[in-house]
């Protein structure tokens, strides 16, 4: 997943700067790669390496559970910034999701504290836009960043979502791994997987809970 973020995210940069001079333009010599911890570093790492870009523990993770799943408690907390090695410099943050975007938030406002020139917030998942019910159960669509977002500009094209999700964030940018990116990743069948939480696609019939998910367009 890290690989394919990396080979879309180098597209994309390319795009942008032979179309426009709108883009954002990366100074290789003063971009670096910051895991966030834990479950983003594995990614984070090939990621690093398949750009050719060094990798730095920009962050420290202080507190084990799982804010997102308590409500929040302590996100404050859950991250200290090492501030010498990211003042000055461009970031490539790197997660591997961003389910409602309140820890992202807050790393990134931390990270700006410290000095960071740029902070660029890259998920190794694609957005996620509709609520999970199966495992991990994020029930409540109207807490997802991806879908407050989308929701607020329904005909957004998929670089304008990730825009108004910057903003909402405080990144420079946002940048998310397709979902057929994800699935090349994975190297299992499309079809044999559960997809649900970013393309709305349920593969087991869940009655009453889904009635009320809005879905939108998707986009691969």
């Amino acid at each position: 997943m890290g690989i394919e973020t990396a080979r879309e995210f180098l597209s994309e940069i390319k795009s942008e700067n032979q179309t426009n001079n709108n883009g954002l333009s990366l100074n290789l010599q003063n971009t670096v790669v910051v895991p966030v911890y834990e479950s983003g570093k594995h990614a984070a790492h090939s990621l690093a390496n398949e750009l050719k870009l060094p990798i730095v523990a920009g962050l420290m993770k202080n507190i084990a559970r799982r804010t997102f799943i308590d409500g929040g408690a302590g996100i404050d907390d859950k991250f200290s910034v090492i501030s010498k090695a990211v003042q000055g410099k461009d970031l490539l943050v790197v997660d591997d999701s961003i389910v409602r975007g309140n820890t992202s938030k807050i790393i990134i406002s931390k990270l700006r504290e410290a000095g960071a020139k740029s902070v660029t917030l890259i998920s190794t998942a694609p957005p996620v836009l509709y609520p999970d019910f199966y495992g991990i159960d994020t029930p409540d669509q109207n807490k997802l960043v991806a879908a407050k977002a989308k929701k607020a500009n329904p005909n957004s094209s998929p670089k304008e979502l990730n825009q108004a999700i910057a903003e909402e964030l405080g990144a420079n940018k946002v940048f998310y791994l397709s979902i057929n990116g994800l699935v090349k990743a994975i190297g299992i069948e499309k079809d044999k997987l559960n997809l649900a939480a970013f393309n709305g696609e349920y593969p087991v019939e869940l009655g009453n809970k889904t009635r009320s998910v809005k879905q939108y367009a998707t986009i691969a």
